[in-house]
């Protein structure tokens, strides 16, 4: 066991009480990877975890809700905090000034930093294709009994932040790391039915709205956006927007793809794209994001989706242009 998988041991099992968190509007991934932590250390330990919003039923499907708390979080009760899948603690939401101040803190996590770090023990992996991987790293150093329940959930989390093991950031480890979740019990076919076959009927009727809405900019560019009145009509929430910036990436041509969705108090989430030899980080990181070369994000706070539109096009167009002039 190397020195970080020794340190995280030791502060697991000297803490008697523990808080767990994942970033805001968290994904498959940040609640796999956290409620794989839960299963994992939880024997003879008080361990809570935390979110920001109740979930919805695919997540109900592989997740059990009634595990996490909304609010109700004093950092006085808790030995240990550990985050997942958050780089910053602006990510953490509500949660963030408590873990900032907190005196003992762990970060796992396979985004590269942006901006203010966490956790006074660190474990990033920036070539991790996903949280849920470096979980599954953690629980087996630890010697944690992985169980057909565990695997599948972490097992989920991985397939989700692959985008079914077809982003860019999918290397051998994440085929590796299914074939031993497989191994361990994981229902792979629970999951990928869950996941990739059971679409509801908002998910469906904003993805018709999506396709209405798509435009390509110049020629290479991929965009939509989707407003609140969008989701309204499409009796839809955020969340049955996932996947659309890559769908976009996938139509032939585009190199560069970016879905913005109006959040409301003009804050805008934007979720990027890149086809390979392209990075979208870079990009995502001017707008006060970040995130891997594929697939990037942000949080963009404008008037209107139209003014938030111009910002994204811009950056893109400025780094098009400089990768242009490199490549000559």
């Amino acid at each position: 066991m190397n020195k970080l998988y020794k340190q995280i041991k030791g502060k697991i099992n000297g803490a008697k009480s523990i808080a767990l968190f994942c970033h805001i509007r968290p994904d498959f991934d940040a609640l796999c990877s956290m409620y794989g932590l839960y299963y994992g250390i939880k024997k003879n330990k008080k361990v809570q975890m935390f979110t920001h919003r109740k979930f919805n039923d695919k997540e109900k499907a592989i997740l059990d809700e009634s595990l996490v708390q909304i609010d109700n979080f004093n950092p006085c009760d808790y030995d240990l905090l550990i985050t997942v899948d958050t780089p910053n603690t602006e990510r953490l939401g509500i949660y963030g000034e408590g873990v900032k101040n907190h005196p003992n803190t762990i970060k796992i996590d396979h985004h590269p930093s942006c901006g203010e770090n966490i956790g006074l023990l660190q474990y990033v992996d920036s070539n991790s294709s996903s949280c849920c991987e470096l979980v599954f790293k953690v629980l087996k150093a630890i010697k944690s009994e992985i169980t057909p329940l565990l695997a599948t959930i972490l097992y989920t989390g991985l397939l989700t932040d692959t985008n079914s093991f077809t982003n860019l950031n999918t290397t051998p480890n994440s085929f590796f790391a299914a074939y031993e979740l497989n191994l361990l019990g994981a229902d792979i076919n629970k999951v990928n039915d869950i996941i990739n076959r059971q679409k509801p009927q908002s998910e469906v009727n904003i993805t018709k709205i999506f396709y209405e809405k798509f435009k390509k900019i110049d020629k290479e560019i991929g965009l939509v956006t989707i407003t609140q009145a969008d989701l309204k009509k499409a009796k839809a929430e955020k969340i049955d927007c996932d996947g659309f910036s890559s769908k976009l990436i996938s139509i032939q041509g585009i190199n560069m793809s970016c879905c913005i969705i109006e959040m409301g108090d003009n804050e805008y989430n934007c979720s990027m794209r890149s086809r390979l030899g392209y990075a979208a980080n870079g990009i995502a990181q001017s707008l006060g994001g970040g995130g891997h070369e594929g697939a990037a994000g942000c949080v963009i706070n404008a008037k209107t989706i139209e003014e938030a539109e111009k910002l994204v096009i811009k950056e893109i167009r400025k780094y098009l242009k400089s990768r242009k002039t490199d490549e000559k």
